[in-house]
């Protein structure tokens, strides 16, 4: 596929509106950390998250090396697809509010 600019602009943003969900995520990760241990736990989940991130820069640079970067980045979009689905399926479902007695 090779869509125009507008058709881009749009993908990007629908792109970066489901991104959004980290700041839910951050929320709750640092909620469940306990306060003397947050610093330590967010530098370690940020190291992680660097790592991670370059990690799959190296292998994306190796894999464009022997395939086309579309196949590349099609592939890679298709990993994270298939890790979110697998991730939810794990979640607790949300407990619902408490009723009013009254």
């Amino acid at each position: 596929m090779r869509p125009d600019l507008p058709v881009t602009l749009l993908i990007l943003a629908a792109s970066g509106a489901c991104a959004c969900y980290q700041v839910t995520a951050n929320a709750t990760f640092v909620a469940a950390t306990p306060a003397h241990r947050r610093s330590q736990a967010t530098g370690l989940a940020i190291a992680g998250l660097s790592l991670g991130q370059g990690t799959a820069m190296i292998v994306a640079g190796a894999a464009a090396r022997h395939f086309s970067p579309a196949a590349v980045i099609a592939t890679a979009g298709l990993l994270g697809a298939a890790a979110l689905v697998l991730n939810i399926q794990r979640l607790p479902s949300p407990t619902p509010p408490p009723r009013p007695d009254g």
